[in-house]
Parts: structure tokens; C-alpha cells; sequence
């Protein structure tokens, strides 16, 4: 999963387009398992998941911000928790009370309910 992806289709919204935007509810269901079969036994061998973020379109600190945030939060949940145990409406709560620690950092973040 890649970050740099734009996150909606407006013309004004910043990332790469050559595949489809990723919303933050698209980043939160993501499945990382999903093409390794439940009983591959190279799922034991897996220990975590990553995402990344090209910057070939970072040119500073505050775009590379709104780009990873809050996806990386959601792509952490959605990495960590088994997909019969997340809701995202309790995501978006948590996420709420997490949002003033993000401003008191300055970070520039895509605000979730755009």
C-alpha cells in the first residue's frame, strides 16, 4: 500500500494517480493477508507489514504530513488487528481524541472528515 496515493479524486487533492485513491476508510479495510491462504505456512514467517511513501511529490515536511496522516494510523490498525475485531466507527473515535495530539505537534495532517 502505498501513501503517495491521492486520497480522493479532486483535482486540487495532492499524490500520484496511476491507481485508484486512498481514502482513509479504504486504508483502514485493507486486508494485508489476503492473497497468502490461511493455511500457507509462510503466514508463521510473517511478522509485520509495511506501507510506503515515494517522494518523488514530498517536497516538505507538511505535504509529507498530510500524505501519511492519519492513513498510517489506519494502516497500523488494520495491520494489527484481526478483521472480525475492527469497527470503524470506533476507529473514527479513537481517532477523534487523537487528532488534538497531532495539532499540538503541528503536524499537517488530511483532515478525516473532508
Amino acid at each position: 500500500t502505498y501513501l503517495d496515493m491521492t486520497q480522493d479524486y479532486a483535482p486540487e487533492e495532492p499524490g500520484v494517480d496511476w491507481a485508484n485513491p486512498l481514502p482513509l476508510e479504504k486504508t483502514y479495510n485493507y486486508e494485508p493477508l489476503a492473497e497468502v491462504p490461511a493455511d500457507d505456512p509462510i503466514r508463521k514467517r510473517i511478522w509485520g507489514i509495511q506501507t510506503a511513501l515515494w517522494c518523488e511529490i514530498i517536497n516538505n515536511q507538511s505535504r509529507m504530513d498530510y500524505m501519511v496522516f492519519p492513513r498510517l494510523t489506519a494502516m497500523a490498525e488494520a495491520c494489527w488487528t484481526d478483521k472480525q475485531h475492527r469497527d470503524w466507527t470506533d476507529y473514527l473515535s479513537r481517532l477523534k481524541g487523537h487528532l488534538p495530539l497531532l495539532d499540538l505537534q503541528g503536524v499537517n495532517y488530511r483532515k478525516p472528515w473532508k
